[in-house]
């Protein structure tokens, strides 16, 4: 047990903060914590002494990867695959892709995004937090209760101990628990669709190139990896995603090969296939007193345009902005200050969720006149040099108002 940190209020606090969930986004945000002079306490139900054996990829924004930099998380750069050029094509079973298609080309200062698997992230967070003495960790264990008063917030553990600290951040997932004990509601909506991810070796080479090709309007992915790898998530309604992965691994295969038109010779599968239901679902208030949400705890948006996981790193950011200035301030790292939070990624998160929920929907029309002006729009935007130059500034995360752990280092 840590030594108890008293308050202004002679109230006892175990911690500066508590953070439930050691996946990406906690192990970040005990780190971006830690950077700016608190203590906190990173409470998992996994042991962290056992590898991770998560099998996704992350197309990491150039925001995403200065606030690895800022933490002092070195080499991610070294085992990333750079994301040279995106593509967006439409194709019909067995046929060619349209014409109408549009190609992100990476500028000359640096790649779109960079590729790293989801394991590789996580064993650099956790052995850069290994090596820092202000970083509690409390795994395996789990929450079993919140309480929220007046000057404190307390989290019981599955053992019967319970900590204190002026606040806590929910970093446990989209049915996260916490986020239900403090009360607050989420606004879901399904799509009647789901993704089949897995991981493949393929004879030839890819580039560096992203394809998200759109079948029946059903997204169809290749995400390129290091060594001649990729993964490929592939997108349909439920039932459909069920029977593909029910599928022989050799009628598996021929079907991707199919899809790809033969364009990286033989595949050869590398990791079991899974599959999760896509929706998007976001939280109604982000903060309140003694709480708050990050992650997918606070948002779960659709994977179409990769940007989940940078979305919960800037929230990471944003909330280390204010609890530094709140530090530097004196004041409660629980208080009124987090309304400056919810309003900072309310914005944000929400505006990205409207944009992968009309994308999804708007790609979802098959044919008709709607599905042929999507085709001319993305026509034209391909030929408008400046449109994608500033949608890709806008993928990388360092537009508009930023928090400085996302900003490049000096």
């Amino acid at each position: 047990m840590a030594k108890n940190i008293t308050s202004s209020d002679n109230i006892l606090y175990d911690y500066d903060i508590l953070i439930v969930g050691g996946g990406i986004t906690g192990l970040s945000m005990a780190l971006a914590a830690a950077h700016h002079g608190l203590r906190p306490a990173l409470i998992d139900k996994n042991d962290f002494s056992s590898p991770s054996q998560d099998g996704r990829a992350y197309a990491l924004s150039t925001a995403s990867l200065n606030l690895f930099i800022h933490l002092g998380v070195d080499g991610l750069t070294e085992l990333a695959e750079p994301m040279r050029d995106m593509r967006v094509e439409e194709a019909e079973r067995g046929q060619p892709t349209s014409p109408f298609k549009l190609e992100f080309g990476a500028s000359h200062d640096a790649p779109l995004a960079y590729m790293l698997e989801a394991k590789v992230i996580t064993a650099a967070l956790q052995g850069k937090i290994k090596t820092l003495s202000s970083i509690k960790i409390i795994a395996p264990a789990q929450a079993a209760s919140l309480k929220l008063a007046p000057g404190f917030a307390e989290v019981t553990l599955d053992n019967g101990h319970a900590l204190r600290a002026p606040l806590v951040v929910a970093a446990d997932g989209g049915t996260s628990r916490l986020r239900q004990w403090a009360g607050i509601g989420v606004r879901r909506e399904d799509y009647n669709q789901s993704v089949i991810v897995s991981n493949v070796q393929l004879e030839r080479p890819h580039h560096g190139i992203s394809r998200q090709i759109f079948y029946h309007g059903q997204p169809f992915a290749l995400l390129p990896m290091t060594g001649g790898r990729a993964q490929i998530p592939w997108f349909d309604t439920h039932d459909a995603v069920q029977a593909a992965k029910a599928l022989s691994s050799d009628d598996y295969i021929r079907e991707l090969a199919l899809r790809f038109h033969g364009d990286y010779g033989e595949i050869k599968p590398l990791s079991p296939r899974y599959s999760y239901p896509v929706a998007l679902q976001i939280a109604d208030i982000y903060a309140k007193p003694r709480f708050v949400l990050i992650g997918d705890a606070a948002h779960q948006i659709s994977p179409l345009i990769g940007q989940g996981l940078n979305l919960g790193l800037r929230d990471v950011a944003s909330l280390a902005a204010v609890l530094q200035g709140a530090k530097a301030a004196g004041q409660d790292f629980g208080g009124p200050i987090l309304n400056e939070y919810a309003a900072w990624r309310g914005l944000d998160s929400r505006m990205l969720g409207m944009t992968t929920d009309m994308l999804t929907k708007l790609y979802g029309i098959k044919r008709g006149p709607i599905a042929h002006l999507r085709r001319l729009g993305v026509g034209g935007v391909n030929k408008s040099a400046w449109l994608k130059k500033l949608l890709a500034l806008e993928a990388s995360g360092t537009m508009g108002d930023v928090p400085p752990l996302l900003q490049a280092p000096h």
